[in-house]
């Protein structure tokens, strides 16, 4: 499997609307939450912890100011977060402190997921709201999948847009998914795939909707490498 490392259309974008999140994390004291989605997450994330063996990192790709970083370590496993707003990493570790939480087994810092560099293979890795149908994303799905070790979960929260603009991935429902076809392409077994919790909006340009994928990368010879 391959990706490129060279910048594309989803990194110009991040890199535009930096500084809206950074707005964002420096005013808004109330930022530190789940959302309208907060159950769902959990769930997922859940299901990423309970694939994953202690001692393997967890990966949140858009980690803002660290509420599922804070709640994947409260379950004993060690992450990494990672997120374009350095002041959102600044009050991620602001709010680690004053709320008393241990720091072990936690690291987290301001990066371009494209600009991340590791050697570690993660046991699992999510990304929820980062990244969407939008047609430019194949690579950072790639570079997430090729850091997830094998039998590791990727679970992901987006909108996916419906209309020509996205990548045309025909689904059993016959709507296009960029996401879930990137997976599918790759010989990923498709975990959880759902429209629960329907939501319509307009982005990009195109009718949108709100789904959650949990994919898992294939084991090495039927056996789970941990």
């Amino acid at each position: 499997m391959k990706y490129k490392e060279n910048q594309n259309k989803n990194t110009v974008l991040a890199r535009r609307i930096r500084p809206s999140y950074n707005e964002l994390y420096s005013d808004n004291e109330s930022s530190y939450i789940f959302g309208k989605s907060g159950i769902l997450k959990r769930e997922m994330m859940d299901l990423v912890i309970k694939n994953t063996s202690i001692g393997k990192r967890i990966l949140v790709i858009g980690c803002g100011d660290g509420p599922e970083v804070h709640y994947i370590a409260s379950k004993g496993h060690s992450v990494t977060g990672i997120d374009i707003s350095e002041e959102a990493i600044r009050k991620e570790k602001e709010i680690r402190v004053k709320a008393g939480l241990s720091s072990a087994g936690i690291n987290t810092m301001n990066c371009d997921f494209e600009d991340f560099i590791t050697d570690v293979k993660f046991g699992g890795a999510v990304a929820f709201f980062v990244f969407h149908g939008n047609g430019e994303i194949n690579d950072m799905l790639l570079k997430m999948a090729h850091l997830t070790g094998h039998g590791g979960l990727n679970a992901h929260l987006y909108w996916t847009a419906l209309g020509e603009k996205s990548i045309q991935y025909t689904l059993e429902n016959g709507k296009a998914d960029p996401i879930h076809g990137v997976y599918s392409s790759i010989g990923w077994e498709t975990v959880a795939y759902t429209e629960k919790d329907i939501q319509t909006t307009t982005i990009f340009g195109e009718n949108a909707k709100f789904k959650f994928l949990i994919a898992r990368k294939p084991a090495i010879n039927g056996l789970i490498r941990k």
